[in-house]
């Protein structure tokens, strides 16, 4: 995959984001920004974020890589924080000796780390030049 056609699908996953924001709201698919899910109005700027990330990834292709490895890396630390501090709680919760039936891993958490997973590995093998070739053995 070229350099160009690598900016283009960056941008096109970015300028999605409607479509994402849009079954967020009216089904509940929340699977583009979960680590937000109790923050309704953060959900909302990180939405934002995603469509200018897209607007700057097709105004300038040449930005694509890095802005996407920003928004991917930084949906990957609020994912463990949107799984541990609900568990940390319920633990607390089941240790007050609470009946406790919900589970902090939901399907939707499980799609958007996925799909996070994956574009994150993706750029960073092209932003290294790699192009999803195996990096050189580093002698172990």
């Amino acid at each position: 995959m070229g350099r160009a056609e690598r900016a283009r699908w960056i941008a096109g996953y970015y300028l999605a984001t409607p479509a994402f924001a849009a079954a967020d709201l009216v089904f509940g698919a929340n699977v583009r920004a979960v680590g937000l899910a109790d923050h309704p109005e953060w959900r909302a700027a990180w939405y934002a974020g995603c469509l200018a990330c897209g607007v700057f990834s097709f105004v300038r292709p040449a930005w694509a890589s890095v802005l996407g490895l920003l928004e991917t890396s930084a949906n990957l630390l609020l994912l463990p924080l949107s799984l541990f501090l609900p568990y940390f709680a319920l633990a607390n919760r089941i240790l007050d000796g609470e009946v406790v039936t919900e589970n902090p891993i939901t399907p939707g958490f499980v799609v958007n780390l996925i799909l996070a997973s994956m574009v994150w590995v993706a750029l960073f093998y092209a932003r290294a030049g790699l192009g999803g070739r195996r990096p050189a053995r580093l002698g172990f």
